[in-house]
């Protein structure tokens, strides 16, 4: 069974998987062949599916194959709200999760914060299919900033140059530069980080959540060896 501190880890990486394998199927989606109404099962579990409903969805999806279709948006909106709002659940219950976020990130660990928090706040609270900003999401967003003592948020992360046992890109990470006082009520999250960095961000989110797991797994690993070893030792010793 694996220790209590590492399970709320596990819903993050559920989180990642849905991101990477939904983005696949939109890409799919487009050249699946449309199914015939009366070939579709009405019901699923307890469900009673709209089976014109879906046609005709996947019918405009097939028409229009070059558009953001409805199931690749409600997708990023998911996974994003999903991975974002789970970090910072974790960061704020898990304090040695906290600091090694803080060393791994160094200088930057306000910017970075203050980023997925943001994130986090405008994916979860609004109702806006566009992810338009409130005028809540906008003040806690300048009240965060005051306390660094200036509205721009610079964040620059190469993988290499903070994880040494980086092996991929030496020049891989993310990098996202907005003006709080520029996010007022009414902008899109989409016009303020493009998708890549939107990607990128939630990415750097599962991969600091993987690391520490894997770091805390190897400590408990070494404790239960360490502990059996001294059994022995004292059962060798009472032998002897």
């Amino acid at each position: 069974m694996k220790p209590k501190s590492l399970l709320g880890f596990e819903l993050i990486v559920w989180w990642y998987r849905f991101l990477h394998t939904g983005i696949y199927l939109e890409t799919q989606l487009p050249s699946i062949p449309l199914p015939d109404q009366t070939s579709m099962p009405k019901t699923v579990w307890w469900f009673t599916l709209n089976t014109r409903l879906i046609s005709q969805r996947l019918e405009e999806v097939s028409q229009n194959p070059d558009k953001t279709n409805f199931f690749g948006y409600l997708l990023l909106v998911s996974a994003y709200r999903g991975i974002f709002a789970t970090f910072i659940e974790i960061l704020n219950r898990t304090p040695d999760f906290l600091a090694r976020c803080q060393y791994v990130v160094g200088d930057q660990r306000q910017d970075f914060y203050i980023t997925a928090q943001f994130i986090r706040n405008t994916t979860t609270h609004t109702y806006d299919p566009h992810l338009r900003l409130s005028s809540t999401d906008h003040k806690a967003l300048i009240f965060h900033t005051k306390r660094l003592g200036r509205t721009t948020i610079v964040f620059d992360f190469v993988y290499k140059n903070a994880l040494p046992q980086w092996g991929g890109d030496p020049h891989y990470g993310v990098s996202c530069r907005y003006d709080a006082q520029a996010c007022v009520p009414g902008t899109s999250l989409w016009d303020i980080f493009s998708r890549s960095t939107l990607f990128r961000l939630a990415e750097l989110c599962y991969n600091l959540c993987v690391a520490y797991r894997m770091a805390e797994m190897h400590v408990q690993e070494q404790h239960g060896f360490s502990s059996s070893s001294k059994k022995v030792r004292r059962s060798q010793s009472k032998t002897s």
